[in-house]
């Protein structure tokens, strides 16, 4: 069924996921990508929450919207579990804690964002869906914000000199 099937607004509401999702990533992981500007971080956070979606096109066995919008539940990969294997996959490549953080924290406010709308296996294999409250959402930015401010502020600090010996 070609784009122009699906009503309007459902097709609407699909596509600015995209933006969307890649404007939380980065902004989660902001205090981390400034002062100086970090131009791989800022790309790293915005792919990792927009190309987790890709598993749609795969548990849909097509790249049209409307079979991707099909699914009955989003899949497995939208998990924590998922979440947490992919975040120790990037510290593994690249000896990084603060790439391991960007992209749990990417991720993490991807799932926040599509539990709040829709139904969501976050708790996979435990359960197969949840649905959390929408006011989660924006609470979960901001605690995954201010996580990433004491992340900076926590390596931004100096570090104390041993005490000098008499």
């Amino acid at each position: 069924m070609p784009l122009l099937a699906l009503s309007a607004h459902r097709a609407w509401v699909a596509l600015s996921d995209i933006p969307i999702n890649g404007a939380t990533a980065l902004l989660v992981v902001l205090p981390l990508a400034l002062r100086p500007l970090r131009w791989r971080l800022v790309l790293l956070a915005v792919a990792v929450g927009i190309l987790i979606d890709v598993d749609h096109a795969v548990a849909a066995r097509s790249i049209r919207l409307e079979a991707m919008l099909s699914l009955p539940v989003r899949p497995a990969t939208h998990s924590l579990l998922f979440a947490a294997l992919a975040s120790l996959v990037g510290w593994a490549v690249s000896r990084r804690a603060v790439v391991a953080w960007i992209i749990l924290a990417a991720l993490v406010s991807h799932l926040l964002r599509d539990a709040s709308g829709y139904g969501t296996p976050l708790l996979w294999p435990l359960e197969a869906s949840t649905r959390i409250p929408a006011a989660l959402y924006p609470a979960g930015v901001a605690a995954l914000f201010g996580l990433s401010w004491l992340i900076r502020a926590r390596g931004a600090a100096p570090r104390r000199l041993p005490d000098a010996e008499p």
